[in-house]
């Protein structure tokens, strides 16, 4: 037993044979072996060994571990042996046990954590767990695939890819952003998003379409102009050139038609500047266009018309004063007139007719014809007076001023046969008012001619038609007579008319005569107005 404060034995040794003194610890004196045996004069005292208890002969063990661990330190683990204790530190620790110091585990391998895993040293210990990303106890971590769940909270135009204990997040193509928020982009805004420049680009949701414009065909990356006017006039009007323009097509209504070209009406164009003609030409509208024509009396392309040249008269009375006064001579033919008077149909000439001034302005260049005197100027019946009835055309032009209007009937100026044959011809005043006669058929004018004016009256024949011009205008006509001349046998009068059938002249000119022409043509209205201007 130990002494430890515990009680010990005294007893007394013996002496041996011989005398000689006995150890009394011999064999330990009989003490426990656990105790220790000390002599002291012839006597023995036993006392328990440190770590035990008892009186010395029995000594039990002592566990120094049940009070305050032995003595050993806190992270200290105490051992009882036999008459002691053993301080080991713990598992965490180092030391001798009566003093022990923390082992950081972490230091070294990770603390054998997992090497996705955060070791942490504790008094003693370590523990792990697993880094974000990663799942498991510490020691194994297996990695957290965060894709798996709300598209690793990326954005929904995003892409989510799983990494070791991580993730990473990629706006998709079409988005901008950094992968968390992502916003569409407007490719449409840069280069028309790699659409053709001729086609429309439109920002769709991370996309867009391209789609070529009207007037182009194509995928929307590549456009192809149409050529509209390759159908159906590329829908212009028949009468309008269709022009193809890049991505569509004018239209425009060819020469002669207006509109919008794709409606084109043709253009009259006789209705202004008589549609460019000559002014003596008839402008005659056409589908897209005119034609000119150059009227009667004239000849040209329409555009330039020239007057055709009247031809020369046959005959021609000027009704000037000559030598011999009563003589009217022809000065284009050999048909000599004289001034007569009476109402005979041969008379004698007179010996001193009245002369004026003419039309323009010259002394004795007109023939007076005065009432009551009657006079009036006969022409002989000649073969060549017959030339316009042979040829079955005529025109028959006077210069005539008239001094007073009849009460009543009619005065003669020109007049060759009777009313009731072919052969008739005649020019007269009707109260005034000229009017021309073939045959039975006549024209007048419906107004009278002025008094005291100079006046050109015409008559014109073709055989067919009647005309009668006043001042180279028409005045009347009587159209489709078809009355062919037939040739004269009678004398001519001027001033008067005579009645063959009865023998009598009458209806005398109370006026002038200037000149009195006999054509072989009947004489168009420009040919006319041109001998009038003469």
């Amino acid at each position: 037993m130990g002494t430890g404060g515990a009680p010990s034995i005294n007893g007394s040794g013996g002496s041996g044979s011989g005398g000689a003194t006995v150890d009394p610890c011999v064999n330990n004196g009989g003490c426990d072996i656990n105790a220790t045996c000390q002599a002291s004069a012839g006597t023995r005292v036993c006392k328990c060994k440190p770590g035990y208890v008892g009186d010395g002969a029995a000594c039990a063990d002592v566990n120094e571990c049940l009070a305050n661990n032995g003595g050993c330190d806190v992270n200290a683990t105490c051992t009882n042996t036999a008459g002691g204790k053993s301080c080991a530190c713990k598992a965490g620790f180092t030391g001798d046990g009566s003093t022990c110091t923390d082992v950081n585990e972490c230091l070294a391998n990770n603390g054998g954590c997992d090497v996705n895993a955060t070791c942490t040293n504790t008094a003693g210990g370590k523990s792990c767990a697993c880094k974000a990303g990663f799942t498991g106890d510490g020691s194994t971590c297996a990695d957290v695939n965060e894709c798996l769940a709300n598209n690793g909270g990326c954005d929904v135009n995003a892409t989510c890819t799983n990494t070791p204990g991580a993730k990473s997040c990629a706006c998709k193509a079409g988005f901008t952003g950094d992968g968390s928020t992502c916003a569409d982009v407007n490719e449409c805004l840069v280069a028309n998003g790699g659409c053709s420049v001729n086609a429309t680009c439109v920002n769709t949701v991370g996309a867009r379409t391209c789609s070529c414009k009207v007037g182009y065909s194509g995928d929307g990356l590549t456009c192809s102009d149409i050529n509209e006017c390759a159908t159906g006039n590329g829908g212009c009007d028949t009468n309008a050139t269709c022009t193809n323009t890049s991505g569509g097509r004018t239209c425009a209504c060819k020469s002669g038609f207006s509109g919008d070209g794709l409606t084109c009406n043709d253009i009259n164009e006789c209705l202004t500047g008589n549609g460019g003609c000559n002014a003596n030409a008839t402008c005659t509208n056409t589908t897209g266009g005119r034609t000119c024509k150059c009227g009667a009396g004239f000849t040209g392309d329409g555009l330039t018309c020239s007057l055709i040249p009247p031809p020369a008269p046959i005959d021609q009375w000027k009704f000037e004063l000559q030598s011999q006064p009563s003589t009217i001579l022809d000065s284009a033919g050999a048909n000599n007139g004289n001034v007569v008077s009476t109402n005979a149909l041969s008379p004698p000439p007179i010996a001193n007719p009245t002369f004026t001034t003419d039309r323009n302005g010259r002394a004795n260049g007109a023939l007076s014809l005065i009432a009551p005197a009657q006079n009036w100027v006969l022409v002989p019946n000649s073969s060549s007076l017959d030339i316009p009835w042979e040829k079955g055309a005529i025109t028959v032009t006077a210069w005539v001023r008239m001094h007073t209007v009849p009460a009543s009937g009619g005065v003669v100026i020109f007049d060759r046969g009777t009313i009731s044959d072919p052969t008739g011809i005649e020019l007269q005043l009707f109260n005034g008012a000229p009017y021309v006669s073939v045959a039975l058929y006549e024209a007048s004018s419906a107004s009278p001619m002025p008094v005291g004016k100079w006046t050109f009256l015409c008559l014109t024949y073709d055989g067919i038609s009647l005309y009668l011009y006043v001042d180279g205008v028409q005045a009347g006509s009587f159209e489709n007579i078809n009355v062919p001349l037939a040739r004269g046998v009678a004398v001519l009068a001027m001033g008067a008319g005579l009645n063959t059938r009865d023998g009598y002249s009458g209806g005398n000119l109370d006026g002038d005569l200037d000149e009195i022409r006999i054509y072989s043509a009947a004489l168009t209205a420009a040919q006319v107005k041109s001998v009038m201007q003469e």
